[in-house]
């Protein structure tokens, strides 16, 4: 390998050779230390090839994407005049170029991991470099730890951790308070412009159309009237990049416009990296040209403030890829890209005050994400729950406790956390182990390559517009991409080889070995599904699956209008009891239904609803059900009859107004009062209706003695009025108002003042009605109502019903609901008597 001094002349002098010295020491000092550096400075490319001229075996440099690690390869090997697959190799998942020259081999964290796993001393490898650990991903985590405890096994071991912000402390103390070296990059003025559109940078589907548009043509425009040569439009996804391109080709036809992601092949990756200079570009690109890749000639930046990071959907029990709002810290990262030739614009999509609303650091990823992955690593590690272990950040508790559930619900641990023979296997294999144990469990039906390619075709990137599954495979199948091809044959040979049977769903049934809580059945004639794990879902319109009863979904996405199915295949009933079975559970139900107890024996798969029969409750389910609906209910439960319930409302006036021994019948007291509730619960029990409960009688056994003689005195259920008629009285619910009659006005001539329950401590609230039985007036003081409101009612009621008596004087009048002939008939009678 060439000296470090000529490949740094031969990159430009980077500035990261000012701490090749000091790094060097650090290490033989500590065995590990972190280097702290901007993007851009050279730390990928010099540090890796400084570190193997410094020890015997091989140093492996991990990347958190295959696209920064294949990059970093092809620009070292460049250096050195060579081809990737001598001094300097690469390996990735489905793609190896190595040889017995190689010194520097990149690879990403996982395929790291799964190395260490197979063999904990790492045998032949005297140094991990660990770069772009401030990303904060579950496999860069882990791979601290892992790498800590090595060190601690090797006192021959060398770890070095990049990290491109200011976080480098944390992962100095997670790799035992190491020294951290930093490199200072000469940077160049920014000018930051906020620019933020009149549309919202997110709604309820995810990125707007609208704003892409304004992004798109805001970032050629501003290209096209600078200075600038290469601009960085900073977008979350491949959808958003591809139309934001498409705005900004529309707006200058002659810009040269390129999409950079990790969807790339390794020819498309170069042509972009390659590009010539002289010429003006925009290129759209995800969070990988943050740190990861370095794009040559950047002076613009035009940031949207948006990334997307995964997350784990409890609700949904599924991880999936969430669009939201970027960390300042990535942010400056970003605008660091045009500050590195000279001085470089800046301009944010957003307002500032947006920017004082952003978080400072970016969430880590085993914050928010599925940890059923990391669980398996650190159970085949030796370290269940990360037990001994040195991470940067804790894990979380609740979400460590579903990633072992779902662990065990594969085989892959034990009760007590420890890896199964099962559990080693699904390790090694490069995909969620979900799906490593269908590819286990499937192979000898399916056959080895037929399940190969379908979990090939599940942990790739690529979606079906209508959610079909089998056409996206069968797609795949005829295309044959290297990648997907790759990843087919690595997956078929992990498993034993088996030709295995013609199955007709076979795509649906490797999901449902993966997911069998993604089960789902159609809800009636709809598009709209439910999940065996309890949420629903949707077919995205038009989809060629619309119409199938049953389905097994790999993946869902969240919209405005719920869930929506991204990717599914079909299954027949046959095959989702089968596939189910584990979840497939029979019990009774009991519940209390329109006044009486009800069993039903439900069988579900999951929360689906597979069939249901009326059956009889036990005497033991049956008192349960009951208690249960009396503990929700209270007294509401029961039912009065009509002397029922006024019994009750008189009980409880008196109870309001003289206190003990009257007692306290509101429904809260009645169901806390076991005198009232025990005899009506054991008749129900006995199977006696709500109906027929005899709820008076119960309110009756608790009136008190000798008091109860003066209930009709105190609370009479009628009331006399001084024309003779009897007039029933009303009391509250509740005795929060008054009892009240209703009584026609010239029925209560002659009473001057008002009359009144519970000895005359609450007086009767008056409904007062005019001759034809409409409201009058409504008092409860009627020596006031005689003396004040009685002579205008007088006024406009005479004339009205002037057949009937309006004296001047009420008080003194004569109480009757006769006419004034008829009064004046009778007082002849009288008089010639």
């Amino acid at each position: 390998m060439l000296p470090i001094e000529e490949i740094n002349r031969a990159s430009g002098n980077l500035p990261a050779f000012a701490v090749l010295a000091p790094l060097a020491e650090a290490l033989k000092e500590c065995g590990a230390a972190v280097v702290s550096a901007p993007p851009g400075t050279g730390k990928t490319t010099l540090v890796p090839p400084a570190l193997a001229q410094q020890v015997s075996g091989r140093v492996v440099v991990t990347q958190p994407r295959r696209l920064a690690a294949r990059a970093a390869a092809r620009r070292l090997a460049q250096l050195l005049g060579q081809q990737v697959g001598g001094e300097v190799g690469l390996t990735l998942r489905g793609e190896r170029k190595l040889s017995r020259e190689t010194k520097v081999e990149f690879v990403t964290t996982g395929v790291l991991l799964r190395r260490a796993i197979a063999d904990p001393e790492l045998k032949g490898i005297s140094a991990v470099v660990l770069d772009e650990v401030h990303e904060r991903q579950i496999d860069t985590d882990l791979a601290v730890g892992i790498c800590r405890d090595i060190c601690e096994l090797r006192e021959d071991f060398r770890v070095v951790a990049m990290s491109a912000t200011l976080d480098a402390p944390r992962f100095a103390t997670a790799l035992g308070g190491v020294p951290t070296v930093e490199i200072d990059a000469d940077t160049y003025p920014l000018q930051i412009d906020y620019q933020p559109s009149k549309f919202p940078r997110l709604n309820e589907r995810g990125t707007g159309r609208d704003f892409l548009k304004y992004a798109g043509q805001t970032a050629a425009a501003a290209l096209d009237a600078g200075p600038a040569q290469v601009a960085l439009l900073f977008l979350p996804g491949v959808r958003e990049l591809n139309l934001a391109a498409g705005a900004a080709k529309s707006a200058f036809a002659n810009l040269d416009v390129r999409t950079l992601h990790g969807r790339l092949t390794s020819a498309e990756q170069d042509e972009i990296l390659a590009l010539p200079q002289g010429e003006k570009r925009l290129v759209c690109t995800t969070n990988i040209a943050e740190s990861s890749l370095t794009v040559p000639g950047v002076q613009l930046v035009i940031d949207s403030g948006l990334e997307r990071s995964a997350a784990f959907d409890v609700a949904r029990q599924m991880s999936g890829l969430v669009t939201k709002y970027s960390s300042k810290a990535a942010s400056t990262q970003r605008a660091g890209r045009a500050g590195r030739l000279g001085p470089g614009r800046v301009i944010r999509l957003f307002s500032k005050v947006d920017w004082a609303r952003m978080q400072p650091h970016s969430a880590p990823e085993v914050e928010t994400a599925d940890l059923a992955g990391m669980a398996l690593l650190l159970a085949a590690w030796g370290a269940p729950r990360a037990r001994g272990m040195h991470l940067p950040s804790p894990l979380p508790k609740a979400a460590l406790e579903r990633a072992e559930q779902t662990l065990r619900s594969l085989g892959a641990i034990d009760e007590a956390g420890t890896i199964t023979p099962l559990g080693r296997e699904l390790a090694q294999i490069p995909a969620d182990p979900r799906l490593g144990r269908a590819l286990y469990e499937g192979a000898p039906r399916l056959g080895s390559k037929n399940a190969g390619s379908i979990v090939a075709t599940l942990s790739s990137d690529e979606r079906s517009p209508g959610a079909d599954l089998p056409a996206l495979h069968r797609q795949l199948l005829r295309a044959r991409p290297a990648r997907w091809q790759a990843d087919a044959k690595r997956f078929a040979a992990l498993v034993p080889a088996s030709r295995g049977a013609g199955v007709e769903n076979a795509e649906g049934e490797m999901v449902a070995l993966a997911y069998p809580g993604r089960i789902a059945r159609r809800r009636g004639n709809s598009t709209n599904y439910l999940l065996a794990q309890g949420s629903g879902a949707a077919l995205p319109a038009g989809s060629p699956l619309e119409g199938q009863q049953w389905l097994a979904v790999a993946d869902l996405s969240n919209t405005g209008s719920g869930p929506l199915i991204r990717l599914a295949a079909p299954l027949s009933e046959a095959d989702a009891r089968r596939l189910g079975k584990a979840l497939t559970r029979t019990q009774v139900k009991v519940g209390f239904h329109k006044g009486r107890v009800r069993a039903e024996k439900i069988t579900r798969l999951g929360q689906i609803e597979l069939a249901s029969a009326p059956t009889s409750a036990t005497s033991q389910e049956a008192r349960q059900a009951i208690r249960a609906e009396f503990a929700a209910r209270g007294a509401g439960l029961f039912t009065f009859s009509k002397n029922g319930e006024n019994l009750r409302r008189r009980l409880l006036l008196l109870h309001r107004a003289l206190g003990d021994p009257w007692p306290d019948t509101s429904l809260e007291a009645l169901g806390q009062n076991e005198y009232f509730t025990a005899p009506l619960l054991t008749e129900m029990e006995r199977g006696v209706p709500l109906t027929d409960l005899p709820t008076t009688v119960a309110l009756q056994g608790l009136l008190p003695w000798p008091e109860a003689a003066k209930l009709d005195e105190l609370a009479p259920e009628r009331l006399t009025v001084p024309s003779g008629n009897s007039v029933k009285l009303e009391y509250d619910a509740n005795a929060g108002a008054p009892p009240r009659i209703s009584v026609k006005l010239q029925a209560c001539f002659g009473w001057q003042q008002t009359p009144t329950v519970a000895g005359g401590k609450v007086g009767i609230q008056l409904a007062l009605l005019s001759p034809a039985g409409r409201p009058l007036a409504l008092t409860q003081d009627l020596e006031s109502f005689w003396q004040n409101v009685y002579p205008q009612v007088r006024a406009e009621m005479r004339g009205r019903y002037p057949k009937h008596p309006w004296p001047e004087d009420p008080t003194t009048a004569r109480p009757s609901l006769k006419t004034k002939r008829q009064l004046a008939r009778e007082q002849q009678k009288g008089n010639s008597s």
